[in-house]
């Protein structure tokens, strides 16, 4: 459904329910009566728990048509039912109330016949139908459309397509048949060209990628319209204009005629004079005439600059460029005048008036180097970065130029020239409006420090944080404004936030809508917002990044349900598509020692939908085969932790001896924060040798069984800000490993990473 259909539905279905409660209810209800008992029949799983907290019902309260009204509204809501009946039965004992639940229509398959120029799975593609989507008369029609204009775009003008659907089960699934006439596939008719084309009917038509006779393919069409508008384009003419070509389909020879509309205006040529040092093709790609496909005053002055900050960029500080025009009636001609100078380096750079800074500090600041090409831009963009750091120190009224000049070595000397003016520090920093948090906790939050110099800069990122420190705490309508009053030497200022809380914000009902296939209760045990806890933006989009990393959902969106409507009680949606979260992976090598080596693995991460995973691995080559088998069990004993169990068995061919180890491995693995993680694995190894070279024996352990068993904590801690490519952070890795008779060991050692 559109956006605004999701909306209109429940104004209706309560308007309804608000004019027609007896219709909903029955007959006339004593108004003294108690509800004795609540029956629920729904597809999909609805506890009286669930009614409870959505309108406060539950038996042995006093019957409301009021309070079932508002229980049918919040069921909506959730959003996984198209309809909601309620039944109520006055008996000597009280009011039993019946509640029927029906599920939306939900695709489970679907089917297609009659299709012979798509396949399939291309219409799967172009109907964009996903498993688990509500079906709808809208996304019916919809699908008809995509799938009509599809056939369409390949020449199927006469194409028909008929959906039936059928609900399977009680849980509401269907298969959507789909039954398509293709028809004849139209053919490519006459092509003509209209307008000034400049360019011979011949010379047009070798550009086509369509011909007389051949099947309609309207993708052709329109690489043939931008392979004649680039055609164009390298010609000189900027302005070309064509249009999509006007088409004539006739049903009685099933031809259809193309016409082409082209607009050519007036070809353009640029010329360059004086240019020794640099290709003209190269200064071609620095003008943004073709770029804009305008050759306007603008226009060409903005190329004028780019050919100038090339020559700069190269050394050439004094080269200058000009530029004129020459029109007649259907060609324009451009021509850049270019005096290039000689190819100068900066020699010194000295800064005035600077008491505040050092010049040594302040070169660090600057691009600008000596021994370098100078490019005004970036000198420019100095200036301002040193303007900047003034002004985060509390100088608010510096001011900075520079100048450039030649000096007798013929190097550049740059001077850059501060008027520092007067430093403003902060006098005092004062929260008004705030009760929830004290001044001293706000003051803890911000960067701004009474006797500290001024930066307005700081002093907004100070507002932002104190803003987003109320969000963060559920009060998402709170409010800070900014306000400063200045002495009147400019000295001293006085920083005043002027907060409104408003009142806090609490989650209301979280729904959770989308999984066909996954456990509802496996997704909200990874919520990270509950039910009654102040609203968090912060701990929603954490919540929406944990669900992804389980990797068994293709797409999550955790958001309110009425983001745009202010209320203090927040319904929020957790919407999931569930992906296939099974993995093949197949590799093949070959090496000198072991020759051809190949690899086959295989994982499921969503068991019945509990997000066990499975795994097999097998791997093999000339001197060692491999068996892996794997489990994992997420949330053991309740707890957000994982418990994994592995089994493996090796054989290995060695030199003077072969080798077999049977192996098994159980450990649990549990993060502690966003950044620290550990784990504790218990590993048994039965070791076997045979096959053993007399000459290899050393020792009577060289040869027989051996048992290794070690426990295994380690301890990671990750503070990096991106794992794939850091920038910053450390990484610290702990590993303990001991083998001992109390394990199941025969050898004994310790070893520490």
């Amino acid at each position: 459904m559109g956006k605004s259909s999701g909306v209109i539905i429940p104004i209706l279905i309560s308007i309804l329910v608000f004019l027609y409660p007896l219709q909903l209810l029955g007959a006339k209800i004593d108004p003294r009566a108690h509800i004795s008992s609540i029956k629920i029949i729904s597809p999909i799983e609805v506890t009286l728990k669930d009614m409870e907290k959505r309108c406060g019902l539950k038996k042995g309260i006093t019957f409301s048509p009021g309070q079932i009204r508002k229980c049918v509204i919040e069921s909506y809501k959730a959003g996984d039912f198209r309809d909601i009946m309620v039944n109520a039965l006055e008996t000597p004992q009280g009011i039993e109330l019946s509640f029927i639940f029906l599920a939306k229509i939900r695709i489970k398959n679907i089917h297609v016949r009659g299709n012979r120029f798509f396949s399939t799975r291309k219409i799967k593609a172009i109907t964009n139908i996903k498993w688990g989507e509500e079906w709808t008369e809208n996304l019916n029609r919809e699908i008809k459309k995509r799938l009509i204009e599809g056939y369409k775009r390949y020449g199927f003008f006469d194409v028909k397509v008929n959906i039936k659907v059928a609900v399977i089960d009680a849980n509401q699934k269907a298969i959507i048949d789909m039954d398509i006439h293709e028809g004849p596939r139209a053919h490519i008719g006459n092509i003509v060209f209209e307008g000034d084309t400049k360019i011979a009917r011949d010379k047009l038509l070798e550009l086509l990628l369509i011909h007389s006779g051949d099947p309609f393919d309207q993708d052709k069409i329109d690489k043939t319209v931008d392979r004649l508008r680039h055609f164009y384009e390298n010609q000189g003419y900027v302005k070309i204009l064509i249009n999509p070509p006007d088409l004539l389909y006739n049903e009685n020879t099933g031809m259809v005629d193309v016409t082409f509309s082209i607009k050519t205006g007036p070809r353009v040529i640029v010329k360059f004079e004086g240019v020794k040092s640099f290709r003209i093709k190269k200064l071609r790609k620095e003008l943004t005439i073709w770029k804009e496909r305008a050759f306007d005053e603008p226009v060409l002055e903005d190329s004028k600059k780019k050919l100038l900050r090339y020559y700069h960029s190269k050394g050439y500080y004094f080269a200058d460029i000009s530029y004129r025009t020459r029109k007649t009636d259907d060609t324009v001609v451009i021509t850049f005048s270019i005096n290039e100078g000689k190819i100068i380096k900066v020699g010194k750079i000295y800064f005035t008036g600077n008491r505040y800074f050092s010049t040594r500090f302040l070169k660090r600041y600057i691009r600008v180097r000596p021994n370098h090409y100078l490019i005004e831009e970036d000198l420019q963009e100095d200036i301002q970065n040193i303007i900047n750091l003034y002004k985060n120190e509390g100088f608010l009224q510096v001011k900075v130029d520079y100048s450039v000049e030649l000096n007798e070595e013929s190097y550049l000397e740059v001077r850059i020239n501060i008027k520092e003016g007067i430093q403003t520090m902060i006098k005092d920093i004062i929260f008004t409006g705030n009760r929830v948090f004290h001044d001293n906790s706000l003051q803890n939050i911000i960067k701004s420090r009474p006797g500290s110099p001024y930066s307005e800069t700081t002093v907004l990122d100070d507002l932002y944080s104190i803003q987003s420190h109320y969000i963060k705490n559920g009060y998402i309508y709170a409010r800070v404004r900014l306000r400063t009053q200045f002495s009147r030497d400019k000295k001293r200022v006085v920083v005043e936030y002027l907060i409104h809380e408003d009142k806090p914000v609490y989650i209301g009902h979280i729904y959770i809508r989308g999984n066909t296939y996954t456990k509802t209760r496996i997704i909200r045990r990874e919520l990270l917002i509950k039910e009654g806890e102040p609203f968090s933006y912060e701990k929603i989009l954490r919540t929406k990044r944990e669900l992804l990393r389980l990797g068994i959902f293709k797409s999550v969106e955790v958001e309110p349900v009425r983001p745009q409507v202010k209320e203090y009680i927040k319904d929020v949606n957790v919407v999931v598509e569930d992906g296939y979260a099974g993995t093949v992976e197949i590799g093949i090598g070959y090496g000198d020692v072991e020759k051809l080596r190949g690899l086959f693995a295989i994982a499921y991460k969503n068991l019945f939908g509990t997000n066990r995973e499975i795994s097999l691995k097998i791997e093999g080559s000339s001197i060692e085969q491999k068996y892996n088998a794997g489990y994992r069990e997420p949330w053991l004993f309740g707890y957000k932790m994982d418990g994994r169990f592995n089994m493996v068995d090796v054989f290995e061919h060695k030199q003077n001896f072969d080798r077999r180890t049977l192996g098994l491995t159980a450990g649990i693995d549990k993060s502690f924060s966003e950044f620290v993680k550990g784990s504790i694995i218990y590993q048994y190894e039965d070791v076997k040798l045979f096959n053993v070279s007399p000459g290899a024996i050393l020792t009577p352990e060289d040869t027989g069984k051996t048992e290794v068993a070690t426990i295994n904590p380690s301890l990671i801690i990750d503070r990096r800000d991106d794992p794939f490519n850091p920038t910053r952070g450390v990484f610290y890795s702990f590993a303990f490993r001991e083998a001992a008779r109390i394990l199941g060991s025969r050898p004994q050692f310790v070893k520490i990473n």
